[in-house]
């Protein structure tokens, strides 16, 4: 059992054996410091604030209190079990007694619901509220006007959680505050619970002394997810303030079907604080929320404030509507299968790096519709082919209405082989940047595609026979093929990607008007990059690319293997790319016009396929293997494109 409460005995001879207060303090030393007896668990509190047991001078009124740690079974959470000391325990909408209800303040509670909790903390492993059910209850337990002060080293699973719901538990935190310090998470969902936030503050200052970091692999630096949802968990943000200083404000990890939507929410990473008219200039956004205005700065990830706000994975679905977020590195994070993320309505996203990163997807979505989106450095950012990852990254980005505007680098999309840490030789403590981005031109295109055969077993010896597709369907041959064929003028072999083609990713821009580029840097792998408009306008390059990494001045960095160093920034290395436009290699982009679209082509865009609609223009000079044309079609070769 992991995720809970253990006890480290000290060496001792003081054994409590019932609760006991000092009212006027107590010193304590090293050696002799008090512990429960065996099968019973202790608990210091300093003025009401729970706090560890270690030698020291404590003033006020001091309690020891001998209580029961509070079991959670894997049958409600498979990563949020074990043995946790817990203020409060909601267990199918009636307060269990832990013992430890006296730290939670002059809170009420009727008709499934608590007010007025009022709890600090100081201890990393001691809980808020756990809500509990065996079974799913429609009306859910509210937890509202409370204020939480949590600091201190938790974990992502629930320990040191100031709310968490496991099982079949339904939840609505209402009008609720969290002020937390450390790596405690604020929200926690897991097994099946369903949580509603809603009129409600979250913010996570980081604890930069916390030894507990995100994964190097994102190219971020943190120590805290704010709030999570796991296993199998649905959690609903609105009218909310969820900012973190590092990490993640909204994060979903393992499970199966995790289900988040936010919506008229604002979150970020950076500093929040209630709002200051002298800190007025420096603040980058200034929400309100329950007739309370507070000041957001953006975070500095080149100091350790950095992180995403949203992070999808193993096929997750999250949703969001009205949000307005910032975040210095990435808004969205997608992983793996079908990982998924749509933002409607008036929405408002920031990123001071990239938009979108997604690495190890495989046919997930990220639809954009309206609002408005800047990215500093790229607004889609997808990783794909790596040693260790050969299936890559193919997934669908889709802009439809959207506002979309960029930094100096100006790229909307950008498709690269993955540089994430522990997906290149090196484990996790190394990105490699290939020695072929110094030249190239040296990759040779690879073998795309072969004709399959079918194995038939049971035939001394084995014989193989050839697959054709006809009207759709499958058929092995195992006749004259040249007798099949003319019965089947129709049929063709059956074509199987090779072991070194990766499905293709796709961009769509649609109803909108843009300025950026498009570009496909995949180079170990054959990958094409299918681009769409549809009733769009779009400035600049779609094009194949060499794509190379590039340090802080963008100078290309020479091939090596560029070690974890312990530097503030070094994380903003990982996927910090620039592109020259090229033809392509094992990178090829197909472009679709259609609709009314118009292409502005800015410098030299080199295409292998170009549909191009009627109703559609291309502002630009077209050649196709050398010969220029002037008019809409479909065109397949050496496709170049001058402005």
């Amino acid at each position: 059992m992991s995720a809970g409460y253990v006890e480290v005995r000290p060496e001792t001879d003081w054994i409590l054996t019932e609760s006991i207060a000092y009212p006027k303090g107590i010193v304590l030393y090293e050696g002799h410091l008090p512990a429960a007896p065996e099968g019973l668990a202790l608990l210091m509190t300093v003025d009401g604030i729970p706090t560890a047991i270690a030698p020291g001078v404590y003033p006020g009124k001091v309690q020891f209190i001998v209580y029961t740690l509070t079991t959670i079974p894997k049958e409600q959470a498979e990563m949020s079990s074990g043995d946790f000391r817990i203020a409060l325990h909601i267990k199918d909408g009636e307060l269990q007694k832990t013992g430890l209800e006296a730290v939670a303040g002059n809170y009420q509670v009727e008709d499934h619901t608590i007010s007025g909790v009022e709890l600090t903390t100081d201890l990393g492993d001691f809980n808020g509220i756990f809500v509990t059910a065996d079974k799913e209850d429609s009306k859910p337990f509210v937890i509202r006007d409370s204020v939480f002060h949590g600091k201190g080293s938790g974990n992502s699973e629930g320990k040191g959680a100031c709310v968490t719901a496991v099982g079949n538990a339904n939840v609505k935190l209402d009008n609720v505050e969290f002020w937390n310090h450390g790596t405690l998470t604020a929200v926690m969902a897991s097994g099946k619970a369903k949580v509603e936030v809603a009129n409600s503050v979250i913010y996570g200052a980081r604890d930069f002394t916390a030894g507990k970091l995100c994964p190097w692999v994102l190219g971020i630096n943190g120590s805290n997810r704010l709030t999570n949802a796991i296993d199998e968990a649905k959690v609903y943000y609105h009218d909310s303030i969820v900012v973190a200083q590092s990490w993640a404000a909204l994060s979903t990890d393992a499970g199966r079907g995790v289900r988040l939507v936010g919506e008229n929410l604002f979150s970020g990473i950076g500093r929040l604080e209630p709002y200051n008219e002298a800190h007025a200039a420096d603040y980058t956004a200034a929400p309100e929320l329950n007739g309370k205005k507070y000041g957001f700065y953006l975070g500095n990830s080149a100091i350790g404030e950095c992180g995403y706000i949203n992070y999808a994975d193993t096929g997750f679905h999250n949703s969001f509507k009205d949000v307005t977020f910032y975040s210095p590195d990435y808004i969205f994070i997608l992983s793996t299968a079908k990982a998924s993320i749509d933002v409607t309505g008036d929405s408002t996203l920031y990123s001071g790096r990239f938009g979108v990163l997604l690495h190890k997807n495989q046919g997930g979505t990220v639809s954009l519709q309206g609002g408005k989106v800047h990215a500093e450095r790229a607004l889609f950012l997808i990783k794909s082919w790596s040693e260790t990852d050969p299936d890559g990254c193919f997934c669908n980005m889709v802009c439809d209405g959207t506002d979309i505007s960029l930094g100096k680098n100006g790229v909307i999309y950008q498709l690269m082989s993955s540089d994430d840490v522990g997906l290149t030789p090196g484990g996790d403590s190394v990105y490699v940047v290939p020695q072929e981005e110094a030249d190239l031109s040296r990759i040779q295109r690879l073998p795309e595609t072969y004709k399959t055969q079918k194995i038939i077993q049971g035939f001394p010896p084995h014989i193989q026979y050839p697959v054709y597709v006809a009207d759709g369907k499958e058929i092995t041959v195992q006749g004259n093929v040249q007798e099949f064929l003319k019965a089947n003028p129709g049929a063709e072999p059956l074509i199987v990607d090779a072991s070194n083609r990766i499905s293709p990713a796709t961009l769509t821009l649609k109803n909108l008007k843009a300025a950026g580029d498009v570009y496909n840097g995949v180079y170990k792998r054959i990958q094409v990059l299918e681009v769409t408009l549809e009733n769009a306008e779009l400035t600049g390059a779609v094009s194949s690319a060499y794509t190379y990494h590039v340090d802080e001045n963008e100078v290309p960095c020479p091939g090596a293997r560029y070690a974890k160093s312990g530097k503030e920034d070094e994380h903003l290395g990982i996927g910090r790319v620039s592109n020259t436009a090229a033809p392509a290699i094992n990178n090829p982009v197909h472009l679709t016009l259609r609709a009314g679209s118009v292409w502005n082509p800015t410098g030299t865009s080199y295409l292998e396929s170009l549909d191009w609609a009627e109703d559609s223009r291309i502002n630009g000079t077209v050649r196709v293997d050398g010969i220029e044309i002037s008019s809409p079609g479909q065109y397949t070769g050496n496709i170049i494109v001058n402005a």
